[in-house]
C-alpha cells in the first residue's frame, strides 16, 4: 500500500525555498505572484499500520516549525 505524507511550515514560519521559488517566478516568468508555500512529500511504498505512517511523519517533522 502506498501511504503519502505531506509536510510543510507551519503558518507565520518563512518559506525560504517558497521565497526562492516566487523570486524565480517574478524575475524569469515576470510573472506578478504574490507568495508560493511549499511542502515536502514523503511516499512510502510499504505495509503499515496507521500508527507506523504517523511514526514516520513524526521523524521527518519539526514540530516546532512545520506541520
Amino acid at each position: 500500500m502506498i501511504h503519502r505524507i505531506e509536510i510543510a511550515y507551519r503558518p507565520g514560519v518563512h518559506d525560504s525555498r517558497g521565497a526562492a521559488t516566487r523570486d524565480s517566478i517574478r524575475n524569469f516568468l515576470r510573472l506578478p505572484v504574490e507568495g508560493v508555500t511549499t511542502r515536502g512529500v514523503l511516499k512510502l511504498d510499504a505495509e503499515l499500520a496507521a500508527e507506523e505512517v504517523e511514526q514516520v511523519r513524526l521523524a521527518f517533522t519539526d514540530p516546532v516549525i512545520q506541520e
